[in-house]
């Protein structure tokens, strides 16, 4: 499932302000309902537009965004610095709140997401929180190109399904399974917890307008466990694993 270094990975960025703090409000609910958080340092990792994390300086002291491209759309009150690869600038043990949604299919192959994942273990505090949200690998329609079952197939067969669909030249996206995640949070020291299925409930009060979704939301836990290996976003809070020693 590795991308080939020599191939640019596209953008995939939601750049228009109402989904984008729609997502936010999420995003803060979520984290709430999670744990108390100091409000002092908060990084937006791949921030794109840039309104998730313009939506979180009305919470914290210091916000700062990275991203390898600026596609920035607001600049409000950010710290924003362009990055090349995985590399965070800033020092360790910096940050209580760290976001990284929808990013980590983007970075390139399962070494770079681990990487990744590495760096935000290093520049969080020893109390921080990290958000990460990406979507499901098995999810029956993949949400970058639109194609069934897109993301199941190895780089060869998903590559070749988006040539034949006249889409791109190459599959750039690398979403993760449930376990996928599991196991390179916790390779990466972090301690995770997943809250994929609050998150639907938040999703129908904060973000839809549609009736059927506020009333599926309401029914009992027990009723999504059937439909959980499909769900189409995994949603993890994580804090660092006390036991762990990576720095």
């Amino acid at each position: 499932m590795d991308i080939p270094h020599r191939q640019e990975l596209k953008p995939h960025t939601l750049l228009d302000e109402d989904s984008r703090y729609k997502k936010a409000k999420k995003i803060h609910a979520i984290i709430n309902n999670f744990d108390e958080i100091k409000n002092n340092t908060f990084l937006e990792v791949g921030t794109g537009s840039g309104f998730i994390a313009a939506y979180f300086t009305n919470f914290f002291l210091e916000v700062n965004s990275v991203d390898v491209r600026d596609q920035r759309q607001t600049q409000k009150d950010i710290r924003f610095r362009q990055i090349d690869g995985t590399k965070l600038p800033f020092p360790d043990n910096y940050f209580d709140l760290v976001v990284s949604n929808h990013v980590i299919e983007h970075v390139g192959n399962r070494e770079s997401q681990i990487e990744h994942l590495k760096e935000i273990f290093r520049v969080m505090k020893k109390e921080g929180i990290f958000y990460l949200a990406f979507p499901n690998k098995w999810r029956l329609i993949e949400p970058h190109y639109k194609l069934p079952l897109l993301s199941w197939f190895s780089s060869f067969y998903s590559d070749l399904y988006v040539r034949l669909s006249g889409k791109a030249e190459f599959y750039d996206c690398r979403p993760l399974s449930r376990s996928d995640a599991l196991a390179i949070l916790q390779s990466a020291g972090l301690n995770p917890h997943e809250v994929t299925l609050d998150a639907i409930r938040i999703y129908a009060k904060l973000e839809s307008d549609n009736r059927f979704v506020k009333i599926l939301a309401s029914l009992p836990t027990l009723c999504f466990i059937p439909f959980k290996p499909w769900i189409s976003t995994l949603i993890f809070v994580c804090r660092k694993d006390p036991r762990n020693s990576i720095q």
